[in-house]
Parts: structure tokens; sequence; C-alpha cells
């Protein structure tokens, strides 16, 4: 009977050592974490601060900041703060890292990882505010901008709607004007129509009436058509009398030629004589 037991002992220990009946959940979150199993190891710790550093080692930052803050066991309650500092700088936290380091330090002033991140915390703070204003100025200009573009925009669609406006006003100017000159020009037709019909109205007024002259205009016209016709009789008078002379003249030269051509001293006299003779007349007939 014993040696069936102790058989049975023995072909169960490798089963009963290897399951978890017999184990807590600290000692199964343990093995889990041995394993790299984290998510399982922190779902089963139930130490706040094996659960911080299951779920830190997890990646999920913010839950673990969250355990680490929940520590009160004074014998880790330095690395608990100097975790939780961890956590918060994995989050860019970084203004509660620095202040998680300080706390870490007040606990454990020889904790040199704690003194190196505190630094390092602060220096990635600095950066950050800096870049956080720089964002902020890059805000503000692009504001800026948007609203100088804003009021851009509007400033040009005033300017347009004023041009339009403008635009209007001058078609309707051009539209007025020539619809006056327009109007203009027929009532200057028109009045040139009425101008003609008074005219030849007037015309023919003048052709259904008699002559009817005054008797004094009738004397001075008959006055100066006999004066006219005196001073045409004494110009062909005139005329005459000299072609009449002339003729004179050609007469008697052509007799002296005739009778005297063997006697060229008696002709050089008569042609003088007759020289002297028409020059005498010529004179006379001079009005100048």
């Amino acid at each position: 009977m014993r040696v069936w037991i102790y058989s049975l002992l023995m072909f169960f220990s490798p089963m009963l050592l290897a399951s978890s009946w017999f184990q807590n959940h600290e000692q199964q979150g343990e093995q889990a974490f041995r394993q790299q199993d984290y998510k399982q190891a922190a779902e089963l710790f139930d130490d706040a601060y094996r659960r911080g550093v299951a779920l830190y080692k997890d990646g999920r930052y913010e839950e673990a900041a969250q355990a680490f803050e929940q520590v009160d066991r004074e014998a880790v309650k330095a690395e608990a703060l100097y975790n939780l500092g961890n956590a918060h700088f994995q989050q860019q936290q970084y203004d509660a890292a620095i202040e998680a380091y300080k706390q870490s330090l007040k606990q454990n002033p020889d904790n040199e990882d704690a003194r190196h991140n505190l630094a390092f915390a602060e220096q990635m703070q600095q950066q950050q505010n800096q870049e956080n204003q720089q964002d902020s100025q890059n805000s503000d200009q692009n504001q800026e901008n948007q609203q100088n573009s804003d009021e851009s925009n509007q400033q040009q669609q005033g300017d347009q709607s004023k041009q339009s406006s403008e635009s209007q006003q001058q078609d309707q100017s051009q539209q007025d004007s020539q619809q006056a000159n327009q109007s203009s020009d027929s009532e200057q037709q028109e009045q040139g129509q009425s101008d003609k019909a008074q005219t030849a109205e007037n015309e023919q007024q003048q052709m259904q009436q008699p002559d009817e002259q005054n008797p004094n205009e009738e004397e001075a016209q008959a006055a100066q058509q006999s004066e006219e016709q005196g001073e045409l009789n004494e110009e062909n008078s005139a005329q005459a009398l000299a072609e009449l002379k002339q003729q004179e003249l050609d007469n008697m030269a052509d007799f002296w030629l005739n009778r005297l051509e063997n006697n060229p001293q008696q002709l050089l006299r008569n042609q003088f004589y007759l020289d002297s003779r028409r020059s005498n007349i010529e004179q006379q007939e001079r009005t100048w």
C-alpha cells in the first residue's frame, strides 16, 4: 500500500510542482515576469510597486505612473518615485518628471541615476519651452498673417465692389448721355425738319405774292443803269476816236511813203512828224 502511494506521488510530483495550484498572485506574477509576460504579470501582481514595474516594462507608462503613485512601502518609496519620474519622462511630461526625481533624491540623495535623469529632464524641459514659445510665435504670426490676408481679401472685395459700382455708375452715365444725345439729335432733326418746312412755306408764299418793289428802289436802279450805260458809251466813244486817229495816222503815213519813195530825207522828216504827232496823241489819251 505504501509502495502504491509513493508511486502515485512520484507520478504526480512534476505536475504539482509545475502547476500554480499552490502559488499566490505574487508568486504567479513573479513567474510571469520572469517569463517576460509583463502584461500577465501586471494583472497578477497585487503589490503596487511590482505592478508598476510590470506596466512600465509593458510600455503602459500612464498606468505605470498611477501604480507608482500608490506605493506606500517605505522600503521601495525612493525607487517608486524614481520610476515615477521615468514614467513621466517617457510621456514627455518633464515638469512632473523633474518633481518626481527631486522627491526621489530627498528619499535617497545617493541615487546618481535620479540625479542624472533630473538634469536631463531639465534640459529637455528648456528645449520644450523654447519649442512651445517658437510654436506660439509661429501660431501668432500665422494668425496675424491670416488676419492680414482676410483684411486684404476684404479690402480687395471692397475695392472690387467699389469698382463694380463705379463701373455701373459710369455705364449708367454713358447710357444716360447717349439717351440725352439721341434725344438732342432727335430734337435737332425735328427742328431742322420744322425749319425746312417753314423755309419751304416762306418760299411758296413769296412765289405766290406778286413782286412789289418800292418806287424809290426802281428809280435808283434806273439811275444806276443809266449811269452805267453812259460810262459804257463814253468808253466806246473814246475807243472809237482813238481808232479813228490811229487810222488817220496810218493813212497819212501810207500817203507819204507812197509819194516820197525816192526822197529819203523827206521821208525821215515826215517820219519825225508822224512820230511827234503820235506821241502827243498818246500823251493826251493817258489818264494817269
